[in-house]
């Protein structure tokens, strides 16, 4: 391998993940910095040349990526998230389609002056939306429930449904037919969808007994999953082109959907996989677009763009919904999400490239048409839709609240404290009585298990930490994991071992537990301690009058901060592990200490 070749791939990579990066921290949609920085390297300083560099292995790499990233798509996928919006989101993705496409080749018929048939594969292609765009778009903007299902469950089956339209569209150009009978296309839809959906659920039904039997050792299960997604992906498309996206979709969310086996090792590779690969596609895709050509759309493309965004989509919206329980507002805000991501940019590119090569008028047009949507519906969703749900009342609360698990007496004070200083708190309570006895003290409280088959997605609304309070050691551990899925590592805490956990060596490592809380001293016991000899939970506010030293130094005997609450109400745990950003003036410090007027005992 030549310097150039190493070069430019490394290039791509250690670009991509350095905008994804920077995208986060500026809180701008990644997509729109990877284009950038793809138009960059390409058409603006022509440092990148993805034809030059890849050859002919560009498109297959393309097409087995997608495939990849559908296949994490269907992993995310999960069947308990339809219930009440099934009958929505399929509407979604047949009768909202069919209106968009419709619009969408209309709009560009007469504003492209394009063929009609070119047209309609434009329309076909610009169906799509796709899981690179919508899921990190709802992360960020947390939609009620069930918007969010339906936006996810939409975005990624809708992937092959675009792509199934586009591949009938650009076979009837290839044969010369302008119209095709319909019994024709009924025809290939079926096979479509056969080949999709059989191949998918043929390779599931492979993979899954071998999962359950644990016939692939662990260190196995991302390499074969991997395998298995590109088999799906290949053997589908060797039948049906394009099919291999709908195998993929179906082979994930049948893994997904299993209950036999822990797939947490594979989505997390996965995880992995799609960040670098959405990275490297973004880039190469955009470093091959002409900007003279995109730029020669004029004001007819930025008409199309907005009947793309204000008219098709709020059309297939109102077709979709109407007669469902959704009320006025979870429609709008239905209507007003639909950006297109990798899907659009990598079939457009490759349908307009066979087209061009047979010198198919208004080819040409394709790409351009198809990036000026992604970048234009991207940057409109990506900054609009979190006010937009805020306006409309459909964006869940700030993150804020804390899930306190246990409902003991250490747990209880602990939870009264928080929500003393006006923290959104629920308690898990493990047992009826202390259940009983945590809501007579007034406190939100739920009696359930969060180690089951599934966690209460509502429990978790709003919901930015986790602590683990029983005085079970081990509990605490495995609930900390369990929740570490859903809120992240940095989210969950336990208190510390006690010290007969210690002095016995069964402490866990950290890999195997949540974050530990506050002193290696305050253990369960330890806070029992106090709290019976008179020490309360209380919120001090921090000025620059009465800093942290002064709140130390004012206090009866000794005082343990505990908590952080931050100018936007945000809270941060003091912990063991590491050491936290000393508490502000306009912060307010909840502390454990002995009140002036209690008596310490003898």
């Amino acid at each position: 391998m030549n310097d150039t070749v190493l070069l430019g791939i490394a290039g791509i990579v250690i670009i991509g993940v350095l905008t994804q990066w920077l995208s986060v921290r500026l809180r701008i949609p990644s997509i729109l910095l990877l284009l950038a920085a793809g138009i960059l390297a390409g058409p603006v300083f022509g440092w990148l040349d993805p034809d030059e560099l890849f050859g002919e292995l560009l498109e297959p790499f393309v097409s087995l990526a997608v495939g990849v990233i559908l296949f994490e798509g269907g992993l995310s996928l999960r069947l308990r998230e339809l219930e009440g919006v099934a009958n929505v989101t399929w509407r979604l993705v047949s009768i909202g389609a069919v209106a968009t496409w419709f619009v969408v080749g209309a709009a560009a018929a007469l504003l492209f002056d394009m063929p009609a048939a070119i047209a309609a594969l434009l329309g076909a292609i610009l169906v799509v939306s796709g899981p690179t765009v919508v899921i990190p778009l709802l992360r960020e903007v947390r939609p009620t429930r069930p918007l969010g299902a339906i936006l996810k469950w939409e975005g990624i089956v809708i992937d092959a449904v675009g792509a199934m339209l586009a591949v009938i569209v650009f076979e009837a150009i290839l044969q010369g037919q302008v119209t095709r009978p319909l019994a024709e296309t009924i025809r290939e839809i079926v096979i479509f969808l056969l080949v999709g959906v059989g191949v998918g659920a043929a390779v599931a039904a492979i993979m899954v007994p071998l999962l359950r039997r644990f016939q692939i050792p662990d260190f196995l299960h991302s390499g074969v999953s991997l395998m298995m997604a590109l088999t799906a992906f290949t053997a589908a498309n060797s039948i049906q082109s394009e099919a291999g996206l709908l195998a993929t979709i179906v082979l994930g969310f049948a893994v997904a959907n299993q209950r036999s086996v822990s797939v947490r090792s594979i989505v997390e590779f996965s995880e992995t996989l799609r960040v670098l690969l959405i990275a490297v596609l973004f880039i190469v895709l955009a470093a091959r677009l002409e900007i003279d050509a995109m730029l020669a759309l004029g004001g007819a493309g930025l008409v199309f763009l907005l009947i793309v965004i204000v008219v098709a989509r709020p059309l297939a919206t109102w077709l979709s919904t109407v007669g469902s329980k959704l009320n006025w507002r979870e429609r709008l805000f239905l209507s007003g999400v639909a950006p297109r991501g990798i899907v659009a940019a990598s079939i457009s590119a490759v349908f307009a490239s066979e087209l061009a090569e047979a010198d198919f008028e208004g080819a040409e047009t394709i790409v351009p048409a198809a990036f000026l949507v992604i970048i234009g519906t991207v940057a409109v969703y990506g900054f609009a839709a979190a006010p937009l749900a805020k306006w409309l009342g459909v964006a869940q609360p700030p993150a804020h609240g804390v899930v306190v698990v246990g409902a003991g007496y250490v747990a209880r004070e602990i939870a009264l404290g928080l929500a003393e200083a006006q923290i959104p708190v629920t308690v898990v309570a493990t047992n009826r009585s202390d259940d009983y006895t945590a809501r007579m003290a007034g406190l939100d409280t739920t009696y359930t298990t969060l180690l089951g088959e599934h966690i209460d997605e509502p429990l978790l609304e709003g919901v930015a930490m986790a602590l683990a309070l029983t005085p079970n050691d081990e509990y605490n551990s495995l609930v900390s994991l369990r929740l570490a899925d859903h809120l992240g590592q940095g989210a969950t805490f336990q208190l510390a071992p006690s010290r007969e956990s210690e002095s016995s060596g069964t402490q866990r490592p950290p890999e195997l537990r949540g974050r530990l809380l506050f002193d290696e001293e305050l253990d369960h016991q330890r806070l029992a301690t106090l709290l019976h000899d008179g020490y309360v939970l209380k919120a001090t506010q921090l000025s620059d009058e009465f800093d942290f030293d002064a709140y130390l130094g004012n206090s009866v005997g000794d005082v343990y901060p505990l908590f952080v609450v931050d100018g936007s109400g945000g809270l941060r745990a003091s912990t063991i592990q590491e050491t936290e950003t000393k508490p502000q003036p306009g912060e307010k410090v909840i502390g454990l200490a002995r009140e002036k007027n209690s008596d310490p005992g003898p």
